[in-house]
């Protein structure tokens, strides 16, 4: 292939992806969006562990933990196992790797693999400065996978999970009116999230309020940085327009 017939392929696909959406407002909604969820997350976690000590909604916590470890069977051991590897770390992050750069070789644009890229950095940046920020100890159950230098709340996997297959379920709206492909997607985005969740209950990783809030902080992350990335392409393409 002669240099001239490079130059053209390269500069198809840069034609296809168009310019870099992002600008300095993006940039600066993605700064504050960050510090906003990471004051939330820090509030909630002062919530939790403090004015909540001691009521109905700790002693549920507690207790919830305990009836999950004693209706523990080798079955359930294994089933949760699958359940939590669906948002285990590195299996989230070579799925990330990989669908980000096939999203935009397949579209030929930002928007799918950008937003997913940014749900999911968003979600793990709040959760690891939420999370070694309180550092609330983990259920005193014996705990079924090996714990990690963060702590218990809130939960990075479920966070994770919620943020990754409720940001896939939209691209697929996004791409398809097919009925069949948009309700198993749907039914994906709701069922898998939620096996992650009940999961690290059962396995002793996390209690009730920590899925909560790390389901909250995953749809949070998806929500924001749709309309965050959704405006910055339509800027981009109105200066272009300009």
């Amino acid at each position: 292939m002669s240099s001239s017939s490079g130059q053209a392929t390269t500069s198809t696909v840069q034609r296809g992806l168009g310019p870099w959406p992002l600008d300095r407002r993006a940039y600066g909604q993605l700064f504050a969006a960050y510090l906003t969820l990471v004051v939330v997350g820090l509030v909630l976690g002062w919530v939790v562990l403090d004015l909540l000590d001691g009521t109905a909604i700790s002693m549920v916590d507690s207790d919830l933990a305990f009836a999950l470890e004693a209706a523990r069977t080798p079955m359930l051991d294994r089933l949760t196992d699958i359940g939590s590897g669906f948002a285990g770390t590195y299996n989230v992050i070579g799925a990330i790797v990989v669908l980000v750069v096939a999203m935009a070789w397949y579209w030929r644009r930002w928007r799918e693999s950008l937003t997913l890229g940014l749900a999911l950095g968003l979600e793990a940046l709040v959760f690891l400065t939420v999370s070694l920020t309180v550092g609330r100890d983990r259920p005193p159950v014996e705990q079924l996978d090996m714990s990690p230098p963060t702590a218990s709340f809130p939960s990075g996997h479920t966070g994770a999970a919620f943020a990754f297959y409720f940001t896939l379920a939209l691209i697929v709206f996004w791409n398809t009116d097919n009925p069949v492909a948009r309700v198993a997607a749907a039914l994906a985005a709701i069922v898998i999230p939620i096996s992650v969740a009940v999961s690290r209950l059962y396995r002793g990783m996390h209690y009730l309020t920590d899925v909560v809030v790390g389901a909250g902080l995953g749809a949070a992350c998806v929500f924001i940085v749709v309309r965050i990335v959704t405006h910055a392409i339509a800027r981009n393409r109105a200066e272009g327009v300009r």
